[in-house]
């Protein structure tokens, strides 16, 4: 029997799940919270979790992000804004079979 891996949007029953993701990914809980803040913080967000089942394995998101240089006590923007991928992780057991590739 074949196990089915999907990829859609993060919904807030996803979160317990994420975190423990980005827990075992980073082996920190201080790494997990920084995907706490961005959802938090960014009103831009793209947020997709790789689910096996019902199970969440890994974890991707994208936010707004905004250069900026610090000059002689100024701080100027270059260029707007652009996407960045902010947090990538997967379970340890998920890792090296090709999880990273989506």
């Amino acid at each position: 029997m074949s196990r089915m891996i999907s990829i859609r949007e993060e919904i807030h029953a996803d979160i317990p799940g994420v975190r423990r993701v980005n827990e075992v990914a980073f082996g920190q809980p201080a790494r997990a919270g920084i995907v706490d803040a961005l959802r938090a913080n960014c009103e831009e967000i793209l947020s997709l979790v790789v689910a096996d089942d019902e199970e969440t394995i890994g974890y991707i998101v994208f936010s707004s992000v905004v250069i900026e240089r610090h000059v002689e006590s100024r701080t100027a923007r270059l260029g707007g804004q652009a996407r960045g991928n902010s947090v990538r992780s997967s379970a340890g057991s998920k890792e090296r079979k090709g999880l990273h590739d989506f």
